[in-house]
């Protein structure tokens, strides 16, 4: 879903540099109580307009306001969504995408496939967006089933070296669905994606080779 906590502090730990400008006061002391509690410092400095100077990202921000909606209280939560919204309403995919997770597992939200969808739609370039509109397909959350529309997302983050998609992709490919059947493709893919260690593709190579290697030890046995 993005970044753990650990990671979004290691993002901050590295030169200061304005983060945030032209907002208001009491946003920029919220933001900062983020990045401290991810472990950042930061300060709100300015003599007209207010700036925050920081060690962080907006996708450290992002990732642990999506944390705290998962993990905070009700008032919390409320305020983290606020946060995303004015993030995704300026075209940031990250935020975008995550507003998409909260609204699709009911995280601070009531739970709503097709506003999820609509928000990954919004985000559709962005790799993550584009393999949960094809799990979106495939699993029919808030639509039908569609697996030729569940591939075609799948192919897209594929296409930008996402393991769990190559792992779908290449599944469609070896059961025919969605697309034109063709087990060497799907092999390449599932094999990409167990190259990157993506364990579910690991698991079905593995099980793969000792079902083909099942028919030959019976057929010496006879």
């Amino acid at each position: 879903t993005g970044l753990s906590l650990g990671e979004a502090k290691s993002l901050v730990d590295n030169t200061p540099k304005i983060i945030k400008s032209g907002i208001s006061k009491r946003e920029a002391e919220y933001i900062k109580s983020l990045l401290e509690e991810a472990g950042a410092s930061a300060e709100v400095c300015s003599d007209k307009d207010t700036n925050l100077l920081g060690m962080n990202s907006d996708e450290a921000i992002i990732n642990y306001a999506y944390e705290s909606i998962c993990n905070g209280d009700a008032t919390s939560a409320k305020e983290n969504l606020n946060l995303l919204r004015r993030y995704a309403n300026m075209d940031e995919p990250r935020a975008q995408f995550t507003l998409a997770l909260c609204y699709h597992f009911g995280y601070g939200v009531k739970q709503n496939y097709q506003v999820a969808a609509s928000w990954l739609n919004k985000s559709a370039d962005f790799g993550p967006s584009s393999y949960q509109l094809g799990l979106k397909y495939e699993e029919g959350h808030g639509c039908g089933v569609d697996m030729a529309e569940a591939a075609k997302w799948y192919r897209k983050a594929a296409n930008v070296g996402m393991p769990e998609a190559q792992y779908r992709l290449g599944l469609c490919y070896i059961r025919g669905e969605g697309v034109v059947g063709n087990d060497t493709k799907g092999l390449n893919l599932i094999n990409k994606a167990a190259e990157q260690g993506f364990a579910e593709a690991i698991e079905w190579m593995k099980a793969s080779q000792n079902s083909a290697q099942k028919p030959n030890s019976a057929k010496q046995k006879s």
